[in-house]
């Protein structure tokens, strides 16, 4: 079975002004947009903390791709830093059909097609080589943006779960923190 996940989370930002967060401790995915309903949910099936996590419940039969996303209408990046901070666990071994990836910032909603610029952070995104990068996307064009460094199948696996910290400046710089559990940094970009 190749799986491909895409978690859309579209600007989830802690920054001063403004911060948002969403532990799904309610045991709902209230407020997020499903590309196709009903294949993420909140639930108690293997959670990274507390009693619920954002969870893919959709065992895709063939290559395939899955969307949650947040609209967060009010992140305006270019007036603040801009920071993003949530953990993942890919419960499968990376390969070039098999990836994730994180959308941290889109014009809209994007749809499978991706049409909008979408920044994102993932593992094996553009390459096979099982590395975490943040790229932006434009439609069929995938451009690195930046490489962590860290590779996904020998550094984390598919078992632990690792706190993934992005910061983006007002000036368009980016950053990548890639933490363990006990809070101990694993790699800096």
């Amino acid at each position: 079975c190749m799986k491909k996940v895409v978690l859309v989370i579209l600007c989830v930002p802690f920054s001063l002004s403004a911060q948002l967060t969403d532990n799904f401790e309610n045991g709902t995915v209230s407020g997020w947009i499903q590309n196709v309903p009903g294949r993420w949910n909140a639930d108690n099936n293997s959670p990274l903390s507390g009693e619920f996590s954002l969870h893919h419940v959709y065992d895709n039969p063939d290559a395939g791709t899955d969307n949650i996303a947040l609209n967060i209408e009010t992140l305006h990046p270019d007036e603040a830093t801009a920071t993003w901070s949530f953990t993942i666990r890919h419960g499968y071994e990376p390969s070039l059909t098999n990836n994730w990836m994180v959308f941290l910032l889109a014009e809209e909603i994007p749809d499978n097609k991706v049409s909008t610029r979408v920044f994102a952070i993932g593992v094996n995104i553009n390459s096979s080589d099982d590395s975490l990068r943040l790229v932006k996307i434009k439609g069929n064009i995938i451009t690195t943006v930046l490489t962590c460094g860290l590779n996904w199948q020998t550094q984390v696996g598919s078992t632990v779960p690792v706190r993934i910290d992005v910061e983006r400046s007002v000036e368009g710089q980016w950053d990548i923190e890639v933490y363990a559990m006990s809070g101990d940094l694993i790699k800096s970009s």
